[in-house]
């Protein structure tokens, strides 16, 4: 076929939108796989990897560590969800954040009444340039003690897809949401699902956010482990709500996999609420 009617062809496909985000698993990095139905009925296949952010792929480079062997439970990955209802302490290490970097503010809920977004495009536009928040004056200290800054003190609900997630180290689960299941011009933002702090004001919040998370995959054998990324066909909607957070640890575009990493370094964490399938 001529080049000229293949770019006609590939222009009339991207007018009419058949164009999809197609995510590529490389055999290195996909262990299993595993399916499920949702109580609403749409069936979902999960792809269970080794991969990792890019700031973990850099770092296990420099080290010349070795492979991470990855969660493997019969085809599902992830430990059992924890009973994690309100009035319990969070004291098993599994669900106690254990992270340092701004700690405050990773775990503290913002004070602001909850912005609601019809989708995550409409979100992303209202936040202040990555360039502007890392010159920010004064810079964002990185101190186990630092609080929200001004920028973040807000509270937004969206509705969006959920394309991968991965537990970490500091036991916060990484959520890679999209605007739109599909399209080769798809925006894509971090969440996180925080760990429970000790104590403090937001820790029952976090606690039944937490909750409702792992009681979806659960349910359903397919909580994501500390291995690598778990990804949905198709991504599954979702409603979250949370807080504004901006990561000055990492720049843009080294957190989530291949294909589907943000290109900001806004955040919406903790997570306060999140709806499956609305």
């Amino acid at each position: 076929m001529k080049p000229k009617i293949l770019i006609l062809l590939a222009l009339a496909c991207l007018a009419s939108g058949c164009a999809t985000h197609r995510l590529t698993y490389y055999p290195h990095t996909a262990y299993a796989t595993n399916s499920f139905t949702s109580k609403s009925g749409h069936s979902f296949k999960v792809i269970h990897t080794t991969e990792k952010d890019r700031f973990h792929e850099e770092t296990e480079s420099r080290e010349k560590s070795p492979a991470p062997k990855p969660d493997t439970n019969g085809g599902k990955a992830g430990p059992a969800a924890l009973d994690l209802e309100p009035g319990n302490a969070a004291a098993a290490d599994q669900d106690e954040f254990e992270g340092t970097d701004r700690a405050a503010a990773k775990t503290s809920i913002a004070a602001a009444s909850t912005e609601d977004f019809q989708n995550l495009k409409a979100l992303l536009a209202t936040l202040p340039k990555d360039k502007a928040m890392r010159s920010h004056q004064p810079p964002i200290s990185k101190g186990k003690s630092s609080n929200r800054i001004s920028e973040e003190m807000r509270n937004v609900s969206v509705d969006a897809f959920l394309f991968a997630s991965k537990k970490e180290e500091d036991n916060d689960y990484h959520i890679i949401l999209g605007n739109a299941p599909k399209g080769l011009f798809n925006k894509f933002m971090n969440v996180e699902v925080s760990g429970i702090p000790v104590q403090g004001p937001s820790r029952q919040a976090l606690i039944s956010a937490r909750h409702e998370f792992e009681a979806f995959f659960t349910a359903n054998n397919a909580l994501p482990g500390t291995s690598g990324y778990a990804h949905y066909q198709p991504p599954i909607h979702v409603k979250m709500s949370g807080s504004l957070f901006y990561d000055i640890d990492h720049k843009p575009g080294k957190v989530g996999p291949n294909k589907i990493r943000p290109r900001t370094s806004w955040e919406i964490h903790p997570v306060t609420h999140v709806e499956f399938e609305p």
